[in-house]
């Protein structure tokens, strides 16, 4: 065990170093193949996601955590069943995942709230909404007399079961969206890894 740990090490080490030119040029699969990641390492990294407490997510989302297992795993068989196939795609894998993650965090940061803790007992929870509140929605908000409130305090005082109907499909386009992009990036992370697996080991 001890010299495993100790070749692991050595390997991370190793790992920490490719070019300027190689990142000027954007030649993914050369600086990939300059990065011997472990296949261990390679699955740890992405199962980080599924590692965040609940208490970061919202709360509408955290049942798709069995949906992001499944697509790591079909993302590990494909990156190695078709090894020839995604190393000439890597550029692309690459500027999708980054585009999901800037999705990904401006539905973090834009529409995901915080209202403070509710319930009894009280429990602090994240919940995300949509992108405009509907006709319905105003009058709803206009009954507990937040229409004019932030978005967190407008979830406080008409409830979280109220969030589909204050923004109706908005709400739903913001949610697929969010799952989506989670989902994305989880698959093409892993693909990444992979594939520089892959490349470490022909190395």
């Amino acid at each position: 065990m001890g010299a495993q740990a100790s070749r692991l090490l050595h390997e991370l080490r190793g790992s920490i170093h490719f070019s300027i030119g190689d990142v000027n040029g954007f030649d993914l699969h050369r600086i990939l193949k300059a990065v011997p990641v472990t296949p261990l390492a390679g699955v740890v990294a992405a199962l980080t996601p599924l590692l965040i407490p609940d208490d970061l997510i919202p709360r509408q989302v955290r049942n798709i955590r069995a949906l992001i297992v499944i697509a790591i795993v079909v993302g590990i068989l494909a990156a190695w069943l078709f090894q020839k196939t995604v190393a000439q795609r890597l550029k692309g894998i690459f500027i999708l995942t980054a585009a999901a993650v800037v999705t990904f965090t401006i539905h973090v940061l834009g529409f995901v709230v915080e209202p403070g803790p509710m319930g009894n007992p009280p429990v602090a929870d994240k919940f995300l909404v949509g992108y405009l509140v509907t006709s319905e929605g105003r009058e709803r908000l206009e009954r507990v007399d937040a229409l004019q409130i932030p978005r967190d305090q407008q979830v406080r005082r008409a409830g979280p079961s109220a969030i589909p109907i204050i923004y109706g499909w908005s709400y739903w386009a913001a949610l697929t969206v969010y799952a989506a992009s989670f989902i994305v990036i989880a698959v093409g992370v892993v693909i990444l890894l992979t594939s520089a697996t892959v490349a470490g080991l022909r190395s």
